[in-house]
């Protein structure tokens, strides 16, 4: 489904509606074509990690310094009290705020990863060839967009957990609709790409919920292969909702 020169917000007006079991069906045969970029994606996620948040600790040496070798506990000392001696507030409010924005950061990184994924599921559908590499160009072109982007759904998320939870139920849609959006909608701006998820998401709330449910538990079960079949099977929750984005909103041609 490919519409000239309509906006985001035309698309979704005008999208159709799709078949649930159709798109979970077709999931199965798409994933075959798509496995091995999925792993290829889901290796740069991990590896990404892994640099990026040892760094959370570094600001945590002194202090495990500190206790190793200032410090003596006796049975019965109050251990948390100690721990934290000589250590200011503001120390630990300047590393909540590390904490935070490198959070931020991963997160930021993991949706251009993503995206990136949702593109190369396009190609491959529309049997394109695949360009090498470019994992992380959207860092390098749309780094403050992805930043708000990571910021605004953290905080969508935060504030639906402070209302019981149940609100979590709900923006879950939206924000996981945001990742296709943005992928092929990159010049759309944040707040543009954030109303669009949303209003995609009220319109095929129960349908994109029940994907993203029975996706979720299917890409766990690599769990069985020493864990490490996570690594092929953990993006499978993508493949339903490129299939669900691909016949609903569809592409604006370029």
């Amino acid at each position: 489904m490919e519409l000239v020169n309509a906006s985001l917000s035309d698309r979704i007006e005008q999208a159709k509606s799709v078949d649930f079991g159709a798109i979970l069906g077709g999931s199965f045969e798409f994933f075959g074509k798509v496995w091995i970029q999925g792993f290829y994606h889901a290796l740069i996620s991990a590896a990404l990690v892994i640099l990026i948040a040892p760094l959370i600790y570094i600001p945590l040496i002194p202090f495990f310094v500190e206790a190793f070798d200032g410090y003596e506990y006796a049975v019965g000392d109050d251990l948390g009290s100690t721990f934290f001696q000589g250590f200011t507030l503001i120390y630990w409010i300047g590393y909540g705020f590390l904490v935070f924005v490198l959070s931020i950061f991963m997160q930021a990184i993991n949706f251009a990863v993503i995206s990136h994924y949702y593109r190369v599921m396009r190609k491959i559908d529309d049997e394109q060839a695949e360009d090498a590499g470019g994992y992380l160009d959207d860092i390098k072109v749309n780094f403050r967009k992805l930043m708000l982007l990571s910021l605004t759904t953290t905080a969508i998320a935060l504030l639906a957990g402070l209302l019981c939870y149940l609100p979590l139920l709900y923006v879950i849609v939206p924000i996981q609709l945001l990742i296709p959006l943005y992928a092929f909608n990159r010049d759309a701006s944040a707040s543009e790409l954030i109303n669009s998820s949303f209003k995609l998401g009220n319109k095929y709330w129960l349908t994109v919920f029940g994907l993203i449910i029975i996706s979720q538990f299917l890409a766990q079960l690599g769990v069985i292969l020493c864990v490490i079949g996570l690594f092929f099977t953990v993006n499978f929750v993508h493949v339903p909702i490129y299939l669900f984005y691909r016949d609903s909103v569809g592409f604006d041609q370029e």
